[in-house]
């Protein structure tokens, strides 16, 4: 009886269609929208953590936006691509923003990542003083399009 029920299940199995991986995908990864004073500046940085695979050098393509909460982009899109161990930073004064208080700030960050080519994102978003450089808020693990940890490997094409 039991074999009968592995045979059916297998038959079963064998009728499912074969799930096909994209050749590269754009991930979307974004920080909670956050205030940024006058006399402060907010940045973000991207690090390529991942190791070179025994096939290809590893490499993350990508931009970092400032968004400010009237909808405009500020400044222009920073690009990257990034091998392993790199980083890349962009940061907005917040003089730009506002001419009293504070403005609100939506970072993000989108990566094309390419199957077979090794590419794991940690990012952060911060504030500091201008002046001083002291850090005031410190922001890690941006919310993704894609949940965890996202791995292609060469042949799904």
């Amino acid at each position: 009886m039991r074999f009968g029920l592995f045979l059916c299940l297998l038959g079963v199995a064998g009728l499912a269609p074969a799930q096909t991986m994209p050749a590269s995908f754009t991930r979307n990864m974004n920080f909670p929208p956050l205030g940024v004073g006058m006399t402060e500046t907010v940045q973000i940085n991207v690090a390529n953590t991942a190791s070179n695979g025994a096939n290809a050098a590893a490499s993350c393509t990508g931009t970092i936006t400032f968004t400010v909460a009237n909808a405009k982009t500020q400044p222009a899109p920073t690009k990257f691509t990034l091998t392993s161990g790199e980083i890349v930073s962009a940061s907005l004064a917040g003089n730009t923003l506002a001419t009293t208080g504070q403005a609100v700030v939506l970072g993000s960050i989108q990566v094309t990542q390419t199957a077979g080519t090794p590419c794991v994102i940690s990012a952060s978003m911060e504030t500091y003083d201008t002046t001083s450089g002291a850090t005031h808020v410190y922001l890690s693990n941006p919310a993704s399009s894609v949940p965890g940890p996202i791995v292609l490997t060469p042949g799904h094409q």
